[in-house]
């Protein structure tokens, strides 16, 4: 009886402790600003006062394999520089250009999103063109990843079909046709080092959201 609840007592630490070295491996951010008005350099240059900005670009569409009519509400993410929010490659390898994609290993994710695989994507809009903002509507898969920006079962919500988002897929920077950029990454200095499920972080994070509001 001891012995078991003594395994039981380590249970939550030790989830906590690989949560914490997780995040920590592949950067994840503290902060995530978005917008529909989009973010300009100067908007950066303001966030870059409060901690290292890395910026990017998200996009919800409805997108289905091809040969698989199931429509799915799919968030489309830029991968970035590099400095935040690196994924893990599970199998394939990364996008090298614009038109390949990377898709999400997880329970939601159909089984017809596999690499080698071409996701035929739409805006869901008929007057809103998916050629606005990505520069191919149809992605071939190169690869499964994982990401800490995604660690439980929710993936968000929206005005598309079901209204939940069901997976998500990372492409290169340059697959965005966009003027502006849509999100912005922040990492804190100050909070590199500190536990973030302690009541530190969370005093660190509501200084910080002052200052970045």
């Amino acid at each position: 009886g001891t012995g078991f609840f003594a395994g039981v007592k380590s249970t939550a630490p030790d989830m906590l402790e690989s949560a914490w070295k997780y995040y920590d491996d592949s950067r994840l951010m503290d902060f995530r600003a978005v917008t529909t008005l989009g973010i300009t350099q100067e908007d950066l240059d303001a966030l870059a006062q409060v901690g290292d900005v890395m910026p990017g670009y998200s996009v919800t569409v409805m997108g289905h394999a091809e040969g698989d009519d199931a429509e799915k509400v799919v968030q489309v993410l830029d991968l970035g520089d590099g400095s935040m929010n690196v994924p893990e490659l599970v199998e394939g390898r990364l996008p090298q250009a614009p038109g390949e994609c990377v898709v999400e290993n997880g329970a939601n994710t159909p089984a017809s999103f596999q690499v080698g695989a071409t996701l035929v994507l739409s805006s869901g809009d008929e007057d809103s063109p998916l050629t606005d903002t990505l520069a191919h509507t149809e992605l071939t898969v190169v690869g499964v990843v994982e990401s800490s920006l995604y660690i439980s079962m929710e993936r968000g919500y929206t005005t598309l079909g079901s209204g939940k988002v069901n997976t998500f897929i990372l492409v290169l920077p340059e697959e965005f046709v966009l003027d502006v950029y849509t999100d912005a990454y922040i990492r804190v200095p100050e909070a590199q080092g500190v536990d973030p499920f302690s009541d530190a972080y969370e005093t660190l994070v509501r200084e910080k959201t002052e200052e970045l509001e």
